[in-house]
């Protein structure tokens, strides 16, 4: 909690408050179990990051106008899935077990710094989210982008420099 580590901080759609509530239960670690499999693991893991996957993500979820994702982007994230022997198959089961969520509430209510949030108001819940920011700690300030979706700082950049030079003002 010491301010003198960071002046501000921006979050680009950051996960819900009460999504970060969520804990693991006894399946979830069998999920975790599975996943971490050497073939089984391996194998849902490509399934999950094939090319085909990566660009139904971004077409259908990640991009708000589909026709900007490149192949090139694509490729880069396909890339990326499966450096280091597809070692990645071990970030997923932690994230589908939960293990990579803990609640921050308490830490959001004390905090002297600023939260900036930058919030794709195409993104599912996107209101919502950003107001239990801003409920949690009336110092944090809030943006709303339109023509996004998750990825505004690939699919928007130029409005997300412009919130950000506006944040850091």
């Amino acid at each position: 909690m010491n301010k003198d580590l960071a002046n501000s901080i921006i979050a680009i759609n950051p996960t819900s408050l009460k999504e970060l509530h969520i804990t693991t239960d006894k399946y979830a670690s069998v999920k975790k179990t599975l996943l971490e499999l050497p073939v089984i693991g391996t194998f849902l893991y490509n399934i999950k990051v094939s090319n085909t996957n990566i660009t139904k993500y971004f077409r259908e979820e990640y991009y708000a106008r589909p026709q900007l994702v490149s192949s090139k982007l694509i490729d880069a994230y396909y890339e990326a899935a499966h450096m280091n022997f597809s070692h990645g198959k071990y970030l997923m089961a932690s994230m589908e077990a939960n293990y990579t969520k803990n609640s921050i509430e308490h830490a959001l209510k004390k905090l002297e710094t600023p939260i900036y949030v930058i919030e794709s108001r195409n993104m599912k819940d996107a209101i919502a989210i950003a107001d239990s920011y801003k409920k949690t700690n009336s110092g944090n300030e809030i943006v709303y982008l339109s023509n996004c979706k998750k990825y505004p700082q690939l699919e928007v950049a130029d409005k997300v420099v412009e919130a950000i030079d506006m944040f850091l003002k």
